[in-house]
């Protein structure tokens, strides 16, 4: 992230008044003008929980959500009331659908939307993973 210029911060480590200062920090850049982007960090555990999505929901800018193991999500407080504030979603996955868990699936689908990109273990095998001896179902 650091490379497109905002200094995340980790918001997963902070938690009640601190997190609301933290936010607040955030809040005056934008306001003002002195910062165009921030970012912050946060665990699987902290965006699922209603404290944290009630925070940022408070925070009227545009927000962009980027879930690294998006699969992970498919927990009963983002599947019954899935933060939509988020203007933007990328949902990043090995695994798009939950083994034997169609209604979970099919809630992080209408949430993040339709798959867009696809790279297979062949093509990663092939193109950008170390050297090492992958077992795939075709070896088998």
């Amino acid at each position: 992230m650091e490379r497109f210029r905002p200094t995340p911060i980790n918001l997963s480590r902070v938690a009640g008044a601190k997190r609301d200062a933290c936010l607040q920090t955030l809040k005056r850049g934008v306001r003002s003008g002195t910062s165009t982007t921030e970012a912050n960090a946060v665990y699987h555990d902290t965006i699922c929980s209603r404290e944290f999505q009630i925070a940022l929901n408070a925070f009227r800018y545009c927000r962009l959500l980027i879930a690294d193991e998006m699969h992970n999500l498919e927990r009963p407080s983002i599947v019954s009331g899935p933060p939509m504030f988020f203007e933007y979603r990328l949902g990043l996955s090995a695994t798009l659908t939950r083994q034997h868990n169609e209604d979970g699936s099919k809630a992080l689908q209408d949430f993040f939307g339709q798959f867009v990109f696809g790279y297979t273990l062949e093509e990663a095998i092939n193109s950008c993973f170390v050297e090492y001896d992958y077992c795939t179902s075709d070896r088998m």
